[in-house]
């Protein structure tokens, strides 16, 4: 699990507990800006094939960065959890998956922080 916070100009992923065991990774921080979607994760998604760092156990969890298909993408998503995706634009990742307490409220909350400043988010926010 994860907490996600905003300041209106950068988006802060601290992972929190075992999970900074299994993903390898404390936080992660985007400029709100480089967001160009975040909805809710879609059904049937998974993680690109090849695990750089992190644990990958199929029907429980994947955490860490994971690369394929022409992608770079941070996880950390217990299978069967609730959880957001965060597409990104000019960054090293091009994608986040996250597992989070109420994924309607982190998509409100990051939605509202960008229609608040000048901003190139798709309109396809839930």
């Amino acid at each position: 699990m994860v907490t996600i916070t905003t300041d209106g100009v950068t988006v802060r992923i601290k992972v929190r507990g075992l999970h900074q065991l299994w993903a390898f990774k404390r936080s992660v921080e985007i400029p709100l800006r480089h967001v160009t979607s975040v909805t809710r994760m879609a059904p049937g998604l998974r993680p690109p094939w090849l695990r750089l760092i992190g644990t990958a156990i199929p029907g429980l969890i994947y955490a860490g960065m994971f690369r394929g298909r022409g992608r770079r993408e941070f996880w950390d998503w217990t299978c069967g959890k609730d959880a957001v995706q965060l597409d990104l634009a000019e960054e090293t990742l091009s994608r986040i998956v996250v597992s989070v307490d109420n994924a309607e409220e982190v998509i409100r909350q990051i939605s509202g922080e960008f229609r608040a400043g000048d901003s190139k988010m798709d309109e396809n926010i839930a």
